[in-house]
């Protein structure tokens, strides 16, 4: 069984994320998020200043941007976390250089 995040890490956590990412978090990714973490997420984003009018066109955008698993899931960037937006076919490489197969990699605006 997993223990809880205490609340003042979860806190330290969110206030170390870009906008974007606690945006993404709040749209596309909130089905999977706890209501105490996404509370916390939404007081953040009140914080810097983002309202309602921001998260929900933050979400339009990425519905129309955004790529799905097949099982519904939004991918995510490869490197970051954020919703992906982009995928290549790269080679799955060990240790960083040892190509071993090739794959799907996902990528954000920001990675792409």
């Amino acid at each position: 069984m997993l223990k809880p995040i205490k609340p003042e890490r979860l806190l330290i956590r969110i206030r170390s994320l870009s906008t974007p990412e606690l945006l993404d978090r709040v749209t596309i990714l909130r089905d999977h998020m706890d209501a105490d973490a996404l509370e916390m997420l939404h007081a953040e984003l009140a914080g810097r200043g983002i309202g309602p009018d921001e998260i929900g066109e933050h979400l339009r955008v990425m519905k129309i941007k955004m790529i799905n698993h097949r099982d519904g899931m939004p991918a995510q960037c490869a490197r970051c976390h954020r919703v992906a937006v982009i995928s290549r076919t790269d080679w799955h490489r060990i240790w960083g250089y040892i190509p071993l197969f090739r794959r799907v990699f996902y990528y954000c605006d920001d990675h792409r």
